[in-house]
């Protein structure tokens, strides 16, 4: 943790994977940051999900292509708890 305000910021052609790498790096922050002691990813993948049906269509290049912008603002304490 360095104390700074820090972002992430997953680019890419339609079709290269973003909304899988967000869904992947979703994981992995619940497995470090400890939620799975209270909130199990899966829940966290089913709220995904939901998000995701509001937001997909199909395009020229891909048949469930997202069409919305995902933001999420965490905030870590000194001991990097969520």
């Amino acid at each position: 943790m360095t104390g700074h305000n820090q972002c992430i910021v997953l680019t890419g052609n339609s079709g290269s994977g973003k909304t899988t790498q967000l869904r992947n790096f979703v994981h992995y922050l619940a497995e470090v940051a400890g939620w799975t002691r209270s909130l199990p990813y899966e829940k966290l993948a089913l709220a995904l999900g939901v998000v995701e049906a509001f937001g997909h269509a199909a395009s020229a290049l891909h048949r469930d292509s997202t069409r919305f912008l995902h933001l999420f603002s965490l905030g870590f304490d000194k001991a990097a708890a969520l």
